[in-house]
C-alpha cells in the first residue's frame, strides 16, 4: 500500500482548498471543522475523495492520506501469516 500511495495523485502539503477542489473535482463529503477555539488549535477539516482522505490546517493541506488502493477496494486485507 505505501508503494501504491506513493504513484497515487494526492494533493500536496501546503496546497489550498480552492487548488485541491480544482485539481480533483469536489469532494463525496466535507466534514465539520474540529477544533479553531484558539491559536493553539486551529481548525481542521476533513474532505474525503473515492480513494483519500485530505486534511486541511485551517485552509491548507497538512496531509492526504490513501485510504483505498482503487475505487473498488471493499475493505482491507485479510491478513496473512
Amino acid at each position: 500500500r505505501v508503494r501504491t500511495e506513493q504513484d497515487q495523485s494526492m494533493p500536496k502539503r501546503g496546497t489550498s482548498m480552492a487548488q485541491v477542489e480544482a485539481k480533483f473535482g469536489a469532494p463525496q463529503q466535507k466534514y465539520p471543522a474540529v477544533g479553531g477555539g484558539s491559536r493553539r488549535t486551529p481548525p481542521i477539516n476533513r474532505w474525503t475523495y473515492p480513494t483519500f482522505s485530505v486534511y486541511f490546517e485551517n485552509s491548507h493541506v497538512v496531509d492526504a492520506v490513501l485510504t483505498k488502493v482503487n475505487a473498488e477496494e471493499v475493505g482491507p486485507a485479510p491478513a496473512t501469516k
